[in-house]
């Protein structure tokens, strides 16, 4: 673990030994930062762990998790996780399902973006331009071979 991520657990814990309860916001920032260094597992038990100190994770702490599973490329995972959030009155946004998909490009997962790109337009949501960029680079310059051309025509009259 970093430094910086250790600094952030050991004010945490100075925060709870002082008798101040850290929020949803302070979980979020740390869960952010374990997600940026490569510290999924680490992240995902913190998740886990906020029933247990009577919060709710919000829809900004499900996108930081949810993104990273599928920038890790834990498509089912994620969308687990998807339908968890929906369960317990959580509602994602577009930021969570451009999120997914930015990560599942990222990892050149074109196939496995069709489940989140129906649940988005379902939802009502639409590409944002950062994944529309993304998706078009992609398609252009490193996995247009390995894509069947019939989901790419599925994908692009939605954009």
């Amino acid at each position: 673990m970093n430094k910086m991520i250790a600094e952030a657990f050991s004010f945490l814990d100075g925060m709870e030994d002082k008798g101040v309860n850290p929020d949803t916001t302070t979980y979020s920032i740390l869960i952010h930062g374990l997600c940026k260094d490569g510290k999924l597992e680490i992240a995902r038990n913190l998740f886990d762990s906020l029933p247990s100190k009577g919060l709710q994770p919000n829809v900004r702490i499900y996108t930081t998790i949810i993104g990273s599973l599928c920038e890790e490329g834990l498509v089912e995972e994620a969308k687990r996780l998807l339908a968890e959030m929906g369960k317990s009155g959580c509602v994602p946004d577009s930021v969570t399902f451009n999120v997914c998909i930015q990560g599942l490009l990222k990892r050149k997962l074109l196939v496995e973006i069709k489940t989140f790109f129906d649940e988005m337009y379902r939802r009502g949501f639409s590409l944002d331009s950062n994944t529309v960029s993304l998706l078009l680079d992609r398609l252009q310059y490193e996995c247009h071979d390995s894509i069947p051309l019939e989901t790419i025509s599925k994908l692009l009259p939605k954009i």
